[in-house]
């Protein structure tokens, strides 16, 4: 049965409109100072931008600087070659207070001054507010069994 010349016209065009190549998105925790969190699908090679003492999420929403403790991924495009490490917020907190990280080998996490504005780029697409977290659990890379 042959398809109607429209049915491929459009078959066509929807072939062109699918991306092809890198992923140029992913998801992305945003976790605040009380406990809180949200996730925001933004591009891959986004760094966290502020506008006075507003982090600037995306186009619509902005969050004080303050508030926020940690910038990860969801899960990383590419985890090779980066350990799992689960930290805990210092103090007390609201909410899941453990995030698993995937950081380059033998990373720590710094002790400074948790009242900076800005945060510390700690991993690929990481950040985090010094001295918020301590590490909990640290699974070094290494040939699986």
């Amino acid at each position: 049965m042959r398809a109607p010349p429209i049915m491929l016209v459009l078959l066509v065009a929807c072939k062109a409109l699918v991306p092809e190549g890198a992923v140029d998105t992913q998801e992305y925790v945003f976790v605040l100072h009380d406990g809180r969190s949200f996730m925001r699908v933004l591009p891959a090679d986004r760094v966290p931008r502020y506008q006075g003492e507003r982090m600037r999420i995306d186009a619509r929403h902005r969050v004080p600087g303050q508030d926020v403790v940690l910038v990860h991924p969801h899960f990383p495009i590419d985890p090779h070659g980066l350990e799992m490490v689960r930290v805990l917020r210092h103090g007390p907190t609201r909410g899941a207070a453990s995030h698993y990280l995937w950081l380059p080998p033998g990373h720590g996490l710094t002790v400074g001054d948790p009242a900076r504005t800005d945060l510390e780029h700690v991993g690929p697409h990481t950040w985090i507010r010094p001295g918020a977290f301590r590490t909990a659990f640290h699974r070094p890379s290494g040939p699986a069994r």
